[in-house]
């Protein structure tokens, strides 16, 4: 027999999984309850208790969240991505946003302000153990276009911003070009201002790139060169990335004697945030090793 809370934990978790999947809806507490199938006379405590924050403060932060990735790297105007948080004008948008990022949408939208992470509103799955699958697989060689950053992390938006803009130009959206990171150092292990990562995309066979704009933009066309790699599929939000990454150096690397090969660690970015939901994002890890 499933233990009390346990039942709770996966009822929420459904629960959240449904939410993030229906953002653009308005939702009432008895319809989330009935959705929870848990008593309306004890649904507000037991969410509560399990996200650390009542229900429509989290309804609330899930859109505002989504909205900052918005304003980030899209060019919707704000009135739009106001109407797609739930609210009827920019005002009282841009009171809820700068509530909980400090800055107004047109600041935040121009500044160096890191995107929020929906762990520091909510704890569920914090603690959650993953088992995971790595393949060991060999990859081809593949032309790239490359946008070097280098600097402190809460930089990364504008780097992004950046090499969206140029993907754009040039046509090379990432339903034809695909989408990865190269990451050189451990954030955590370097000073902020040494902090280096490459944002790219893949350059088609018969693509012609704007060389001019890829001047204008700092691109710089570079390759990933064919490698036997350690691949590992992560299914969930971007903010959870550091574990199995940790996992595949921390355990696997000594449970199975493998040496790793002299290219960094890269991540293939298969879907994108906000197009589909946090729970239905997947990235795939590629540690490079020794073949």
């Amino acid at each position: 027999m499933t233990p009390p809370w346990q039942h709770y934990k996966d009822q929420f978790d459904s629960l959240i999984t449904f939410i993030g999947d229906n953002l653009d809806q308005t939702f009432t507490l008895e319809q989330l309850s009935t959705r929870a199938a848990v008593s309306p006379f004890h649904f507000h405590r037991l969410f509560s208790a399990y996200t650390g924050i009542p229900v429509m403060q989290f309804l609330t932060q899930m859109k505002l969240r989504r909205a900052a990735y918005q304003l980030k790297f899209t060019m919707d105007d704000i009135l739009t991505i106001a109407l797609d948080a739930g609210y009827e004008t920019p005002e009282g948008f841009s009171r809820a946003f700068k509530k909980m990022t400090g800055d107004s949408p047109r600041a935040y939208r121009s500044n160096q302000t890191p995107l929020p992470d929906l762990n520091t509103h909510y704890h569920r799955n914090r603690h959650k153990h993953m088992n995971y699958t790595v393949d060991i697989i060999k990859t081809a060689a593949l032309n790239i276009a490359i946008k070097e950053h280098k600097g402190a992390e809460q930089l990364i938006p504008l780097t992004i911003k950046s090499f969206i803009k140029w993907r754009r130009e040039n046509k090379l959206s990432p339903e034809r070009s695909r989408t990865f990171n190269i990451y050189y150092q451990d954030p955590k292990s370097c000073p902020p201002d040494e902090y280096r990562m490459d944002i790219a995309c893949e350059i088609p066979t018969g693509i012609k790139i704007n060389e001019k704009s890829m001047r204008d933009h700092s691109i710089q066309r570079a390759e990933i060169p064919a490698l036997t790699c350690a691949k590992l599929r992560h299914k969930g939000p971007w903010d959870h990335l550091e574990a199995p990454i940790r996992y595949l150096y921390n355990q696997w690397i000594a449970d199975n004697n493998i040496e790793l090969d002299d290219y960094p660690l890269f991540v293939e970015r298969v879907n994108l945030y906000p197009e589909v939901a946090d729970h239905q994002l997947i990235t795939d890890i590629y540690l490079p090793i020794k073949a």
